[in-house]
């Protein structure tokens, strides 16, 4: 017998991946109606029972298992991969963690959480549309989203159409390094504190760094979020891996 969520993964409707390569805040994002995760963060079987940490990964990872069920061949190698990243056990580790860039984004990370918590009331709870916001919003993510990058770049030797969820990934953590920069700078008009210039050198150099790693991040188009044609684009790039012969 069919899941709920096998059966979700079928509907054509949704966008392969949108969101893997968004910046996961749903309030603000257009094409929700277009996204599976969103469709089955919807799905649960008793919406008006509190969710705890272990239902939601569980309904995780049996998402993530009807994903690379029911998907196309071609995206099996995406899929498996955020099957993977569902459970710490399974979750790449080396060459990826401990590498440069990812010890830049978590050690940035720490230093913005621990930022973050240090300030007094009413900045300990950032206002909706403030640039503290968007920072704390942003300072995981960052991190999570260049260890992904690094996961599939080095996967991507072997499976060749997870380079297409690298350079989406590092697109990512690009987007998310310039938005975060503006609203450091916005903060440091109006605040002396030696540590914003700190965390701002932190995120200057991860840009570079990502930038020479993924050369091609900033001009790849994400399926949905970029471009319409994107969607297109992204399929014909990961069954191009696929048909090489190696992306299994």
């Amino acid at each position: 017998m069919e899941t709920p969520f096998a059966a979700l993964a079928r509907t054509p409707q949704f966008i392969p991946f949108v969101y893997d390569y968004c910046d996961t805040w749903c309030e603000r994002c257009p094409i929700t109606g277009r996204c599976l995760l969103y469709a089955a963060d919807r799905l649960r079987t008793s919406p008006d029972e509190p969710e705890s940490v272990g239902t939601r990964a569980r309904e995780g990872l049996e998402l993530a298992r009807a994903i690379v069920d029911t998907c196309d061949p071609s995206q099996k190698p995406v899929a498996e991969l955020d099957l993977a990243l569902c459970d710490v056990s399974t979750a790449p580790a080396e060459p990826a963690i401990g590498h440069p860039l990812e010890f830049l984004a978590r050690h940035y990370a720490i230093q913005a959480s621990q930022f973050l918590n240090s300030l007094p009331p009413p900045h300990a709870e950032p206002p909706p549309g403030s640039p503290l916001e968007l920072i704390a919003w942003y300072h995981f993510m960052i991190a999570a989203k260049t260890y992904r990058a690094l996961v599939s770049h080095f996967a991507s030797e072997n499976v060749p159409a997870l380079l297409a969820d690298a350079l989406g990934s590092a697109k990512v953590v690009l987007l998310a390094i310039d938005r975060s920069l503006l609203a450091w700078r916005s903060i440091a008009a109006g605040d002396d504190d030696a540590r914003i210039g700190g965390l701002m050198e932190l995120l200057e150099a991860l840009k570079t760094g990502v930038e020479m790693r993924f050369p091609d991040a900033r001009d790849f188009i994400r399926p949905g979020l970029d471009d319409p044609n994107g969607v297109r684009e992204f399929r014909r790039t990961m069954s191009a891996g696929h048909s090489s012969g190696r992306s299994e």
